[in-house]
């Protein structure tokens, strides 16, 4: 289960979702069973639990987009450290869009809802520390509800944003915006000693991004996307080319494509910085901008292919031209949202790596 800041109710994946010739396909390369149920987090069997009306549960106004189906609900016991809460939560029955359950963590979280009105936190907030999946240097992560870790943060300034009343981004709705003002990569091939530093994007007013823990890569709008790769290609002289899924689809399904390169056109030595409202500066280092391709074997374990390396931005132009920031971003810093009545507003603090 995936902590999910846009949706307010927590819905689970289900067994119905691998049982299909076309729910066994992902970016057209078939999946096995095993790979399947890899893949959605391990589905449950709606079969074993009692249904309940669906009235009142809020699925993803962009849902509609995705083609993600939720037809029935069932009250479950959430065990949540030492204490157990009985919930609703909804089921994916049909689609290809949601890789894993989601954990609702929204403004208006059903969950934390249910938790402060028992007593069980003196707030509507939580703090999330999502790790990091670098294979260099992997970190564990954290949810603290009703709170935040404190000595996961490096600075005791907290970067404040408010929690927008309207969406900014089209055909995405997002809680955590947050206004991108600059991306500069600064790029270095392994077998070269000069550092060149572009300027990707630049722009005072700035241009609104999502920030969800859900996704795992950057997805950026296709004009910044393509002079990223513009900067890639004129940067290392044409050696990083790009493979496509189907050149490794036989050793191990991608479940998230990102930039895929042969490892032998050299380590690409990169790190990304990130403007936000003109105020925060994250920088994105090296080893979680690139990591040895990960994917699921026949078996559904996850499992790295050395012969290739990926960069943690989507291959894809972002759904929408909506872009997000996801886990690769949070690895630098931690999500902060104080979701009371009072303060509609969340905190970004830099992390400690």
């Amino acid at each position: 289960m995936v902590p999910s800041t846009v949706l307010n109710d927590t819905f689970l994946t289900t067994t119905s979702l691998c049982q299909s010739a076309e729910q066994l396909k992902i970016h057209q390369v078939d999946m096995t069973p095993a790979q399947c149920v890899s893949r959605r987090g391990g589905p449950i069997s709606a079969d074993k639990f009692k249904g309940v009306p669906i009235t009142g549960l809020v699925q993803n106004p962009g849902w509609a987009l995705l083609n993600n189906t939720i037809e029935e609900a069932i009250e479950v016991a959430m065990q949540l450290s030492r204490q157990a809460i009985t919930a609703t939560v909804g089921l994916i029955t049909k689609g290809q869009n949601s890789a894993a359950s989601h954990l609702g963590l929204a403004s208006d979280s059903s969950l934390l809802k249910i938790l402060k009105d028992q007593g069980l936190i003196a707030a509507r907030s939580f703090g999330l520390n999502v790790g990091s999946q670098s294979v260099q240097a992997p970190r564990r992560g954290s949810l603290v509800l009703g709170g935040f870790d404190q000595g996961s943060v490096a600075n005791p300034f907290l970067y404040e944003f408010p929690i927008p009343q309207s969406d900014m981004l089209p055909d995405r709705h997002c809680p955590l915006q947050v206004q991108l003002t600059g991306l500069t990569l600064d790029i270095k091939m392994a077998n070269e000693t000069k550092t060149e530093s572009r300027n990707i994007f630049s722009k005072s007013t700035g241009i609104p991004v999502c920030i969800e823990p859900y996704d795992n890569l950057f997805r950026l709008p296709s004009e910044t996307l393509s002079t990223l790769l513009g900067y890639i290609n004129q940067t290392t002289g044409q050696r990083t080319s790009l493979v496509p899924v189907s050149e490794y689809a036989d050793e191990l399904v991608n479940l998230e494509p990102g930039l895929v390169y042969r490892r032998q056109s050299g380590e690409f030595n990169a790190a990304l910085r990130f403007t936000l409202n003109d105020k925060m500066t994250v920088e994105v280092p090296y080893h979680e901008l690139q990591r040895p391709l990960r994917g699921l074997n026949d078996n559904g374990a996850a499992v790295l292919d050395t012969n290739y390396n990926e960069l943690q931005i989507f291959s894809d132009a972002a759904p929408g031209n909506a872009p997000v920031l996801g886990k690769a971003f949070l690895s630098q810093v931690r999500a902060i949202p104080a979701l009371t009545t009072e303060l509609r507003s969340y905190q970004l603090g830099l992390s400690f790596c």
